[in-house]
């Protein structure tokens, strides 16, 4: 074969690649281990997803700061997970090809449960800040989370609302486009308040994307004498809702599943919002120092207070990390370091995850008081 010029430079170039490629290795052998987060950081659900990340950034950044794992420095890769399960599912793929060794997401049942119905049986590890739908518990596979099953919420918060608050017969709202998360918070409370004498009902379930005017859904929730209404609903939503009923009907007392309560249903809620109650696991007015720390890191670093999911996204990404150090740094053995990652100090509270990837927690009664989230109890 002659060899011509262009075999010769073609050559040269492989032999130089090889070289940077070496050169590469030498300068840097302990390379980034690659995190990934999946959730909603576009569209209506987006407060839940940022917060999330944020929270999940500043531990990165506290992780990093302390050496890294093992010497080795963690990268944040991040992917919005959109509206449908599909948006998911391809989040996932993008963050599976980028090289991430675990997934924190999602934020919303509905997604974590389609993403790991297709990549947990590939290996992949999840561990979610907020997904909470008792569709999840008890069962071993790669799935794991820093929040609590969502019943214990239900029946504490139709316990306050009968109990407390003397409140009978309730309405309740809520939305198909988180099914998994919405109906099984809903169907718990509304079991919780007939035990105690009370009943819900109506129950209207509504997609509320496709949700344009909720004064038809109001007119429908007050058709029975109702003392109250239950909604599960995001923060936007609910915001809509509780706008709509001021400017159209009696105001009535307005019950909630937690996943409204972000930052954004305050900011933007106003005086709709006032009095709104839900039951979770996590305490605003926590006076511990590691939360106080905490808070003091987040509002420095992003410019406003933690919710809820800032918290566990934190407390996820330092959960992963304890199980990184175990595993040294290497995606194999991941699913199984997670459940021996022991008792967690945690910026909310001491936590530990049992085998199955499951925790509990204690139950707080928030309202909004005077534009800020606050303890009830």
């Amino acid at each position: 074969m002659t060899v011509t010029r262009s075999h010769i430079i073609l050559l040269a170039l492989l032999a130089c690649g090889i070289v940077v490629w070496a050169l590469y290795g030498v300068l840097n052998p302990h390379p980034p281990i690659k995190i990934g987060f999946s959730g909603p950081l576009e569209g209506k659900f987006s407060d839940l997803g940022m917060q999330g990340r944020n929270g999940v950034q500043l531990c990165v950044e506290h992780i990093n700061a302390a050496g890294g794992i093992n010497g080795r420095k963690l990268a944040l890769e991040t992917r919005n997970d959109g509206q449908t399960e599909a948006e998911a599912v391809a989040a996932d793929s993008a963050l599976m090809e980028a090289g991430v060794v675990a997934i924190i997401g999602h934020m919303t049942s509905q997604q974590s449960i389609a993403a790991i119905t297709v990549h947990g049986n590939k290996g992949m590890v999840y561990i979610s800040p907020t997904t909470s739908a008792p569709a999840l518990t008890g069962i071993r596979d790669n799935f794991f989370r820093v929040m609590s099953q969502n019943t214990s919420w239900a029946w504490a918060l139709a316990e306050h609302v009968v109990q407390h608050r003397n409140l009978h017969r309730f309405a309740a709202i809520y939305d198909l486009d988180n099914e998994s998360y919405t109906r099984s918070y809903t169907k718990a409370f509304a079991e919780r308040v007939h035990q105690l004498g009370g009943m819900v009902q109506p129950e209207i379930p509504v997609h509320a994307s496709r949700q344009k005017d909720w004064l038809p859904i109001l007119r429908d929730a007050r058709m029975k004498g109702i003392d109250g209404i239950f909604i599960a609903l995001s923060s936007r939503d609910t915001v809509a809702l509780a706008q709509t009923m001021d400017l159209n009907s009696r105001r009535l007392p307005l019950f909630s599943a937690p996943w409204a309560f972000t930052n954004e249903l305050v900011m933007t809620g106003g005086r709709h919002v006032e009095g709104l109650t839900a039951a979770i696991s996590f305490n605003p007015d926590n006076q511990r120092p590691e939360y106080q720390r905490f808070k003091a890191a987040y509002i420095a670093r992003f410019g406003w207070p933690p919710s809820f999911a800032a918290a566990y996204g934190y407390e996820a990404m330092q959960t992963l990390g304890a199980a990184l150090s175990i595993t040294k740094g290497s995606r194999q053995g991941l699913a199984r370091a997670m459940t021996r990652t022991g008792l967690q100090t945690g910026v909310s509270g001491p936590f530990e995850l049992d085998a199955y990837g499951d925790i509990k927690r204690p139950t707080f009664i928030l309202t909004v008081h005077n534009g800020t989230v606050v303890n009830a109890q």
